[in-house]
């Protein structure tokens, strides 16, 4: 019989997006769940992006006037999916995509706008050239003022204003294209950060949450009520089976080595595995020399390691979501290039230098 040190319901390996969703689910079931983070701050990769999602026939879409349909999106998914991808898995996507926003709106502070961008290949069957099925994040209703501001991941340095001041897409763009009287936005953001007394003198946190940090935060408050615990620096070691059943796992917490059993599920959201060279190179080689990614610090592929180390499958791995990315000493990932290659006098090479397109 395996001694426990600790016991929940539901124990949720990484503290990113789906992580905190999943928890926040469980949690609202009545069930007893604990996360955990092995970095130091929580909100993982989620905290550092744009937290757009691709969600088809949402009641926000609708809002916006944009009639879609399941089916025509499945196509769209369909076509631009590995043969190997179950029909049945992208039906559930598709499908359901609607209901855990309109979920997630209900039971978080976490609020979402239908985007009017178009689908990557929207002139694929079932693809959207009016957009609408991308959703961003609107930023948190009020100033976050919960303790665990502190321990909330940054942004990325090319998601904010120098870095640590937090924007939403409407003000990037505003700073980008400057229509006038834009400096009137910039000074306002800046009266909003540097007014924040007495916090200023002690953090320098945007308690102000956007983007990626409001998708988080969100989701973290939604738990705080909830008595959600979330431990950091506590990384998983291994899952625990018995009998082909995983019934916990171990948990390094405070120095020591802790065994939890999970008695209805653990639930593995640790992200991938950028920062992890031998498994770029075993796994994704055309990514190999990869090191710079947008990815934090935490992707080494811990839940894939251990997952891989009790028998489990894996499906697709040479799969990734890439884009160009600068790099800037000293910091952890690489900065996303998005608005810069369509900056005016910019043209774009292939390999060997060649130009290839109208950047236009």
């Amino acid at each position: 019989m395996s001694v426990w040190d600790k016991e929940v319901d539901i124990l949720v390996v990484g503290s990113g997006g789906g992580g905190l969703l999943s928890a926040l689910v469980a949690a609202n079931n009545k069930a007893e769940v604990l996360i955990v983070e092995k970095e130091k701050l929580w909100g993982g990769t989620s905290a550092t992006s744009g937290a757009g999602i691709w969600i088809p026939n949402s009641d926000n879409a609708k809002a916006e006037g944009f009639e879609d349909n399941s089916e025509e999106a499945f196509q769209y998914v369909r076509a631009l999916s590995a043969d190997n991808v179950p029909d049945e898995n992208i039906r559930a996507y598709v499908e359901n995509g609607a209901d855990m926003l309109r979920w997630m709106q209900a039971n978080a502070p976490v609020q979402y706008i239908a985007f009017p961008y178009p689908d990557y290949h929207a002139e694929n069957p079932g693809g959207s050239p009016t957009g609408y099925r991308t959703h961003l994040p609107l930023p948190l209703g009020k100033k976050y003022t919960d303790p665990s501001i502190r321990t909330l991941r940054h942004p990325s340095a090319a998601a904010s204003l120098f870095g640590y001041i937090n924007w939403d897409i409407g003000e990037a763009y505003t700073f980008l294209f400057r229509p006038k009287f834009w400096w009137m936005t910039l000074a306002k953001m800046l009266a909003n950060y540097w007014l924040d007394w007495p916090f200023r003198f002690t953090s320098d946190k945007d308690r102000r949450l956007t983007q990626g940090n409001a998708l988080v935060g969100g989701l973290r408050l939604a738990l705080n009520e909830k008595n959600v615990p979330l431990w950091l620096q506590s990384p998983m070691q291994e899952l625990i089976e018995t009998k082909g059943k995983v019934e916990g796992a171990v948990i390094n917490h405070q120095g020591r080595n802790i065994r939890v059993k999970a008695r209805k599920g653990v639930i593995l959201a640790a992200g991938g595995f950028d920062k992890n060279q031998k498994m770029r190179e075993e796994n994704a080689p055309l990514y190999r020399n990869a090191i710079y990614s947008g990815g934090t610090s935490g992707n080494t592929g811990d839940s894939i390691v251990a997952g891989k180390a009790i028998g489990a499958g894996t499906m697709n791995m040479q799969s990734t979501w890439a884009a160009p990315v600068w790099y800037v000493p000293g910091e952890v990932g690489g900065r996303l290039c998005t608005m810069e290659r369509a900056l005016p006098g910019g043209i774009m090479v292939n390999q060997k230098g060649e130009r290839y397109l109208n950047e236009a």
